[in-house]
C-alpha cells in the first residue's frame, strides 16, 4: 500500500546528541549508518502519517523523533519530541516510535549511548524525496 504522504528527509547535519566528539569522529562514527538505517524506512514513516491526513485540513506536519540506542544499536526508547502538531494524534506518533523500534542500527564504535533527534516532515501525496 501506497502512504499518501509524501515524507521529506532532512538534510545532512549534525542529529546527535553524543555519538563521537567532533574531534575524534572517524569513519567508524555510526552517524552515516544511523541516517541510513532510518531513511531506508522512509516509505513506513510516511504510512505512519495516514491518520494524520485523516484527522486535519493541514498541509503539512512536522515532527521530530527522538530515538535512544544503546552502545550495541538497539533501541532503548523512541517517541515524538513535543510539542508536536502530534499532539493530538496519538496513533501517528505511537506508529512512529514503533516504525523506529523495529529498525537495526549500527553499533557505537565508542560504546557509548546514543540519542538521535530526527525532523520529519509530512506533506500531502506523492513520494519520498529529500529537502533541500
Amino acid at each position: 500500500m501506497s502512504p499518501r504522504a509524501q515524507l521529506v528527509l532532512p538534510p545532512r547535519g549534525a542529529i546527535f546528541n553524543n555519538a563521537v566528539p567532533r574531534e575524534k569522529a572517524k569513519a567508524g562514527d555510526r552517524a552515516q549508518g544511523v541516517l541510513d538505517a532510518l531513511a531506508e524506512h522512509a516509505h513506513p514513516f510516511a504510512c505512519c502519517f495516514d491518520p494524520w491526513l485523516d484527522g486535519t485540513t493541514d498541509a503539512e506536519a512536522r515532527v521530530v523523533l527522538r530515538v535512544a540506542l544503546d552502545p550495541g544499536g538497539a533501541v532503548r526508547a523512541a517517541h515524538v519530541v513535543p510539542p508536536s502538531v502530534l499532539a493530538e494524534d496519538t496513533r501517528t506518533a505511537r506508529c512512529l516510535a514503533h516504525v523506529a523500534a523495529t529498525i537495526s542500527f549500527p553499533a557505537s564504535p565508542s560504546g557509548k549511548e546514543t540519542v538521535v533527534k530526527y525532523p520529519l516532515r509530512a506533506i500531502r501525496g506523492g513520494s519520498t524525496t529529500n529537502d533541500r
